[in-house]
């Protein structure tokens, strides 16, 4: 069917014109008819969206207002000052977690919370565990209560900050600018800086 002038200026969204394609070929020269036609497309649009959007906070990857559901849902504490990236990633820390509370729980509830690199020394004493943190961050009191909320009660995490001091460059006489130019992974860094 051939589209009339007047259904192309009123038609905009592709429902409008599939259902007048789909009555009497009298409607592509109606006004009033076309402007229905164009209306209920809008309305359904509009109804496709709002149910795309609910579908989207069925899972928790897609979540963002129902991220909050999820939480309450699986015990954690909703902290609206962290992104949904990072809300997402605790989430998906105590989802995926079967079993017991384990160090590399730990480390990601740290990292996901930072966005920096953590890491954990086992066994530093009967049920004591290091928890080493890359850098300074402003999310201490979060990292502590979310860690104390999930692990055992029995199991003590002292938390420590790393930091590379000038003191280390100096006494191998390097400089920052060597660094930089070696262009080093973070476990080849490692490997230098244990040797």
């Amino acid at each position: 069917m051939i589209e009339s002038e007047l259904s192309k200026r009123i038609l905009t969204n592709d429902l409008s014109r599939r259902m007048v394609k789909m009555v009497s070929p009298i409607y592509q020269e109606s006004y009033i008819g076309l402007w229905l036609f164009e209306v209920i497309g809008r309305e359904y649009e509009d109804m496709r969206q709002i149910v795309d959007e609910y579908m989207a906070q069925l899972n928790p990857e897609t979540a963002t207002w129902g991220l909050e559901l999820w939480e309450r849902r699986y015990g954690i504490i909703t902290d609206f000052a962290l992104s949904y990236a990072q809300r997402r990633e605790l989430l998906a820390t105590q989802t995926s977690q079967n079993g017991p509370f384990l160090a590399k729980h730990a480390v990601a509830i740290a990292e996901s919370i930072t966005e920096r690199i953590a890491w954990m020394d086992d066994n530093t004493g009967p049920y004591m565990s290091t928890l080493w943190l890359q850098t300074d961050t402003d999310d201490l009191d979060k990292i502590v209560a979310e860690l104390n909320r999930r692990k055992p009660a029995h199991w003590t995490i002292e938390i420590k900050i790393w930091r590379f001091a000038w003191s280390e460059l100096d006494a191998r006489n390097k400089t920052w600018a060597y660094l930089d130019a070696a262009n080093l992974s973070w476990d080849e860094f490692e490997i230098w800086r244990e040797r």
